[in-house]
């Protein structure tokens, strides 16, 4: 059993073969860092090439802090490699960036890539790399794979992300011409997620089913539950969510 152990990478962005690795290692020392390294540029890059918003630092941070919450001998940590050489150059300041988020010895980093262990043996002499699955064989996933067709891979994605790739659809028009039958159709056809307009039942709800003495309050309360109605929705999505009614209708 190792005491301090290192997992680093993009997680551009994370999926099942990450997990499972992470997972891996978190089961072999008392304490496991997920180290998240990012150039912007290069992120923007591979994004854009696949045509996608950027998904930065923060986000996959975020993701993946999502996903081992409760575990409590894995911490999630980050390092913004921008201002220095990209790989294979860089190793000098990336190491230092390393060091600097996890300031106590390594004794053993995990990885994917076989190109990298010169490098670490350069660079951690004193720290032990273990190679883990480099040719994929329990899951023939990538983060390139991924990004190039996410609902094809769309079983990969860790469920923290898959909001950030699923569709977004909003039924919108006129009072009582069938949206929401038509939302609640679509959702059961496409098997997914949807929400309800906020503010159909609100009179009902918090007004007596009083329409005469609605406020500006009350509007603002309603795009408020309507937002929330729809991030709850998206985050249950199965590749495209549906959207009845938006904050526009209720202005």
């Amino acid at each position: 059993m190792y005491k301090v152990g290192m997992i680093t990478g993009k997680f551009l962005p994370p999926h099942r073969g990450h997990i499972i690795q992470i997972i891996n290692s978190a089961t072999q020392c008392e304490k496991l860092y997920v180290l998240i390294s990012d150039n912007k540029a290069q992120t923007e890059r591979l994004c854009k090439e696949s045509n996608l918003p950027v998904m930065d630092l923060l986000t996959r941070t975020k993701w993946l802090s999502q996903e081992l919450q409760g575990f409590d001998h894995i911490k999630v940590v980050m390092i913004d490699e921008s201002n220095i050489p990209e790989y294979p150059d860089g190793w000098v300041e990336w190491t230092a960036l390393a060091k600097k988020a996890i300031p106590e010895k390594i004794d053993v980093i995990f990885g994917g890539e076989q190109d990298y262990t010169k490098g670490f043996a350069q660079f951690f002499p004193e720290t032990e790399y273990k190679l883990y699955d480099y040719e994929r064989t329990q899951y023939s996933i990538s983060g390139t794979l991924v990004r190039q067709n996410p609902f094809k891979y769309w079983d990969y994605i860790l469920g923290s992300a898959r909001p950030f790739f699923a569709k977004k659809i909003l039924l919108t028009g006129t009072e009582s011409c069938g949206k929401t039958t038509l939302t609640k159709y679509l959702g059961k056809i496409f098997h997914t997620s949807w929400s309800e307009e906020a503010g159909r039942f609100y009179a009902n709800k918090f007004l007596g089913d009083n329409e005469d003495v609605y406020t500006l309050k009350d509007f603002q309360r309603i795009t408020y539950m309507q937002y929330e109605a729809d991030m709850d929705a998206l985050r249950k999505a199965n590749k495209v969510v549906f959207y009845d009614t938006d904050a526009l209708v209720t202005l």
